[in-house]
């Protein structure tokens, strides 16, 4: 049973209006993905197996399940490559029983597409907490 699972901690994200905005914290780079991208990220962080997250999509938009095993590798690929997720070949992970609310009708089916966003990468890596000392802000760092 083939799952995913979200890289580490650094990685957040959240879903909104069907887009799923993901933070890469050590990075600084964000990405978004709409539609079917949303739901197989939501049921990535769910813990769903890929046969749950395809199920999924197959009850929310209109395509024939053939169509839609090499779409969905070709996101997992996209997810895997930007360091998001990771594959895993057991049942480790831990599933909830909660996912991302699906439409009450099926909708067009569009390919997921992996948005990347690398226009703020230098502001997202500020970080002042890092820069002062123990004894906390404003007290700046002085040895590096």
């Amino acid at each position: 049973m083939q799952r995913y699972r979200v890289r580490d901690a650094d990685i957040v994200s959240e879903i909104i209006d069907d887009e799923a905005i993901i933070m890469d914290l050590s990075s600084g780079r964000y990405f978004s993905a709409e539609g079917v991208g949303a739901v197989i990220w939501d049921g990535m962080v769910c813990g769903f197996d890929v046969t749950q997250i395809k199920q999924r999509i197959l009850q929310s938009y209109a395509l024939d399940a053939a169509g839609l095993d090499a779409d969905f590798e070709d996101f997992a690929d996209a997810l895997l490559a930007n360091k998001l997720v990771e594959a895993v070949h057991d049942s480790a992970v831990a599933s909830v029983d909660r996912g991302m609310p699906l439409p009450a009708h099926r909708r067009k089916y569009d390919r997921p597409v992996l948005s990347r966003y690398d226009d703020m990468q230098d502001l997202t890596l500020l970080d002042p907490i890092h820069d002062v000392e123990e004894t906390g802000w404003p007290n700046r760092k002085t040895d590096f």
